[in-house]
């Protein structure tokens, strides 16, 4: 079998910070089932629930009820890029911590290392602290981090 994600009736629910007494669903009632080889593309009007969907197939937030099932492989989110990622690091620390919170093992970023800074073209800035990167900078060795787990399906 190769990698697939299935939704089988989720729903996700949130609790108004403002009202705690109100309930929001962003997401009722999903199921489907994405296999390997397949492109999905997640479409509609602000506040409709995309990006709620997305980080629960990411794992980023637990369904409220359903369940989703990744099967066989690994999967990368690119939702939220540098995350963990400290200002006061480096950018070579950042890479091994960022790395670390992704799932990846530290020999796994040591053998990668090259071609993530390579990727991201900061082989002259990689040892300077993180906070003087342009969003530029960061936003590349953050894309280039995520993409070297070379996941079997990216969100």
């Amino acid at each position: 079998m190769t990698a697939a994600i299935e939704f089988d009736n989720v729903a996700c629910t949130f609790i108004s910070k403002d009202a705690p007494s109100q309930r929001y669903t962003a997401v009722e009632n999903v199921s489907l089932t994405v296999g390997g080889g397949e492109f999905v593309s997640v479409v509609g009007p602000t506040g409709c629930g995309k990006s709620t969907l997305l980080k629960t197939m990411a794992g980023v937030i637990a369904p409220a009820a359903g369940e989703v099932k990744l099967k066989k492989g690994c999967s990368a989110s690119l939702l939220a890029l540098g995350t963990g990622f400290m200002p006061e690091l480096t950018g070579r620390e950042n890479v091994f911590l960022g790395g670390m919170l992704i799932g990846m093992k530290a020999g796994e970023i040591r053998k990668r290392f090259d071609d993530i800074v390579a990727f991201a073209e900061l082989e002259d800035s990689i040892d300077m602290p993180y906070y003087t990167y342009s969003s530029g900078m960061k936003s590349r060795l953050e894309f280039a981090l995520s993409i070297q787990r070379n996941p079997d399906i990216l969100l």
